[in-house]
């Protein structure tokens, strides 16, 4: 609880100094590591965007290779190169689509090493460092290989136990990005979410999942300037829903 108390202070601070900041002097510096769920449309480079329009100035790098596990990231010496080579206040870590999935025993040895590897490189470079995981979503139709994950509702639930039973075996906070996504499917289903292969985020999907993280780090009212290449209306929707889901961080639609 005291984590979570001491990063809510820390975002606050972030969001209300940052605004109307000097861009060329960004005051906070995020880092986003994971595969092409992360990668994919440049998912941070629209939450740099999505931030920059807002007057807030942030610095965000990647570090994102496809179809990576956290075991195959531990053994990326660029990605340790890039850790350490500058303070971070955010790092952000994402797993493979289907790697959280799994029941805890799995988890233990499949995941759990691997993710310490990754963190102890964090906290011996970046001790002030907020970790952030980034929780995934379920395919559309499913996983049919694994009769447990067949549907999008049990991958996505599977998912998301997978991440909070990491977060509290690290004490480290996570973003339900895939709670989220489900949820907006659920209530906006005129907006597809996903790329052709059903797995992917499209573009209004990683505009989502950008929103996601902006509501998190940064809760404030949105002008709603940056749409990219959607129009205005759909990227309104797709950040108010954001706001609305993210309430642990103060709903700026109130």
């Amino acid at each position: 609880m005291m984590i979570r108390i001491t990063l809510l202070t820390f975002l606050f601070s972030c969001s209300f100094n940052s605004i109307g900041s000097d861009r060329d002097e960004p005051r906070m510096n995020a880092l986003f590591i994971g595969n092409s769920y992360t990668h994919m449309n440049n998912m941070p480079g629209i939450f740099e965007k999505i931030a920059h329009s807002e007057g807030v100035s942030v610095n965000v790098e990647m570090s994102a290779k496809s179809n990576h596990t956290f075991k195959m990231h531990s053994r990326r010496e660029e990605l340790f190169e890039t850790i350490r080579s500058k303070k971070w206040d955010f790092i952000i870590l994402q797993g493979f689509s289907r790697e959280l999935a799994e029941c805890p025993d799995v988890i233990d040895t499949a995941s759990v090493p691997y993710l310490q590897i990754i963190l102890d490189s964090i906290d011996q470079s970046n001790p002030a460092s907020n970790v952030l995981l980034f929780m995934t979503w379920g395919y559309k139709n499913g996983f049919a290989e694994r009769e447990e994950l067949s549907t999008s509702k049990s991958m996505s639930d599977s998912i998301r136990l997978g991440y909070e039973y990491v977060s509290k075996l690290f004490d480290v906070l996570v973003i339900p990005v895939g709670t989220i996504w489900y949820d907006f499917r659920l209530e906006i289903p005129k907006i597809e979410l996903y790329a052709k292969d059903g797995r992917h985020p499209s573009f209004a999907g990683s505009y989502l999942i950008a929103s996601v993280f902006y509501s998190a780090l940064f809760p404030t009212n949105f002008s709603y300037k940056y749409s990219g290449k959607m129009s205005r209306r759909k990227a309104r929707l797709l950040r108010k829903f954001a706001c609305k889901k993210m309430p642990n961080y103060g709903d700026p639609l109130k």
